[in-house]
């Protein structure tokens, strides 16, 4: 049974074989025939067998190698792991979280300039009571009403799923 391999030929190579590459039927065209050739990641790669087509299309995970995560992150301005994967996710890309945490954790300039897990704080202010005045709002997600509510005073917001939008459930 023959083995699947990917070869890279030089120009010398193709030269001495008499073969060329027809870029507008993606064939490498040889004198015994034509060998079927898929472009991936910006290179053209030659298949000797349909199974070796179907392994590549199946087993490659993540389109993006290292380097280019690390473009990505340093180009959206070192962004947290949750909303890069998020970019990367509506742009049609598999995302692995774990490469993303590793990417966030060893990044030089998150290290460095990154906030340290903080605590809740508010500011009291002398004209303002502690609740005596809330500012409510309904709005919807996926067609299901939410009750946002925040605190005049200590900025303090919270919100919750509403069955319905009646007065008494408000």
């Amino acid at each position: 049974m023959p083995v699947n391999t990917l070869f890279l030929l030089s120009l010398g190579d193709i030269d001495a074989l008499g073969i060329y590459f027809n870029n507008l039927t993606n064939a490498l065209v040889t004198p015994r025939g034509n060998v079927p050739v898929v472009r991936r990641f910006g290179h053209s790669f030659l298949l000797w067998d349909v199974s070796l087509q179907i392994f590549l299309t199946e087993s490659i995970d993540c389109f993006l190698t290292t380097t280019e995560l690390q473009r990505l992150h340093r180009r959206f301005g070192h962004p947290s792991v949750s909303r890069l994967q998020r970019v990367l996710e509506r742009a049609g890309q598999e995302v692995n979280r774990e490469a993303l945490e590793y990417l966030t954790k060893y990044c030089a300039h998150c290290q460095r300039y990154g906030q340290s897990p903080s605590r809740f704080r508010f500011n009291l202010r002398d004209d303002v009571s502690f609740n005596c005045s809330i500012m409510v709002d309904i709005f919807y997600i996926s067609a299901q009403p939410v009750l946002h509510v925040v605190d005049e005073a200590t900025r303090y917001q919270t919100g919750r799923w509403l069955s319905n939008i009646s007065a008494k459930t408000t």
